[in-house]
């Protein structure tokens, strides 16, 4: 089943339904599942490409603003917590990781450094800190899913 058709499947789906946020997660996650038995991803492409369309959602964004110019705080903190994840997770270069974002390797390496500096702050501001808050919550979801789909 191609990826890219069955989210918009599962997009189509969640409107008919009129589902709310908190049903639409749940019927994104048992699609997730079902898409995922029936897939057999071969390379690091399609698995950074699974990952990508499966958890731009669950973290705030979509799969077009994480590929788009936008530079809305929400996006481009999403977009760089995904690239930190995918680098700290697979064997791939900058310019690779790059190309799934319409990103050079320079962004994609001050990505990676914006999210070490987010979690280098000492830890007193840690806990007033929304950006921190999100980036360290979503992080663990992105590497809960990562482990639980590809290793």
């Amino acid at each position: 089943m191609n990826q890219i058709l069955s989210n918009e499947y599962i997009d189509n789906f969640c409107k008919v339904c009129g589902l709310n946020t908190r049903q639409e997660v749940i019927a994104r996650d048992l699609f997730g599942e079902i898409i995922h038995d029936e897939i057999k991803l071969k390379n690091d492409s399609e698995k950074i490409d699974y990952l990508i369309d499966n958890m731009a959602f669950r973290i705030g964004s979509t799969v077009t603003d994480m590929r788009s110019n936008t530079r809305k705080h929400e996006h481009v903190i999403a977009r760089q917590l995904m690239i930190y994840c995918i680098s700290k997770n697979f064997t791939i270069t900058l310019s690779e990781i790059g190309k799934f974002f319409n990103r050079d390797h320079s962004t994609v390496m001050y990505s990676i450094e914006k999210i070490q500096d987010i979690f280098s702050i000492q830890n007193t501001y840690h806990d007033s800190c929304q950006e921190y808050q999100y980036v360290k919550f979503h992080k663990e979801e992105i590497e809960k899913f990562i482990i639980s789909n590809f290793r």
